[in-house]
């Protein structure tokens, strides 16, 4: 059996996720801050996080064992600072992943957690169609290619939307043709093994 697509690793959505950025805007990062997060899974709680805010990083509390993660800011080209985790690892993270029911408690980047993206476990065969149900949806649309393509929505510039339509469309295009190569190699295996294939 061939090994699966991202390497049978898990997703981001199978975990808790704390994102700075999101942390940032809600102000959350002020030193002496305590918030309380609670996440929920396909609308089921999943676990709840401590969040104290210090100087230089945060201390999580989740499960009664606490860990801290240190913060690093680096400048941004128009004036400001961008904030960043600092993973155990040294690496630096928008992203830390630590679920009770996966993974364990500790939060650290994706490099750490081994997890792949979502589109890394998908058949490289489907991902033409994704792409184009992805520009659909963006358009305000239905993400199924058997209904017509959406309108322009409004106040979108005709070049930009005709862009997407036409990446859409190339998408589309070799993700059928895709299905077309597949549909025949599975009639000539049938033919091959004494079958009736369609025709």
């Amino acid at each position: 059996m061939g090994r699966p697509s991202g390497g049978g690793k898990p997703t981001p959505g199978t975990f808790f996720r704390l994102d700075i950025r999101w942390l940032k805007r809600e102000g959350l990062l002020t030193p002496g801050r305590v918030t309380t997060l609670r996440e929920t899974h396909y609308g089921r709680p999943r676990g709840v996080v401590r969040i104290e805010a210090g100087d230089d990083g945060v201390t999580l509390s989740i499960h009664g064992r606490t860990q801290w993660l240190g913060i690093t800011e680096t400048p941004v080209h128009l004036g400001g600072s961008r904030p960043w985790f600092r993973c155990g690892c040294g690496n630096r993270a928008a992203l830390v992943y630590g679920s009770p029911h996966a993974g364990g408690s500790r939060f650290a980047c994706r490099e750490c957690k081994r997890l792949a993206y979502p589109s890394q476990r998908e058949d490289p065969r489907h991902r033409p169609t994704t792409m184009a149900a992805r520009i659909r949806q963006q358009l305000g649309g239905s993400p199924s290619l058997a209904v017509p393509f959406p309108d322009k929505p409004k106040g979108m510039h005709w070049t930009t939307y005709e862009r997407r339509r036409a990446m859409a469309q190339a998408y589309e295009r070799r993700g059928l043709a895709g299905m077309h190569a597949a549909l025949e190699r599975l009639q000539g295996r049938i033919a091959r093994a004494g079958g009736v294939a369609a025709p």
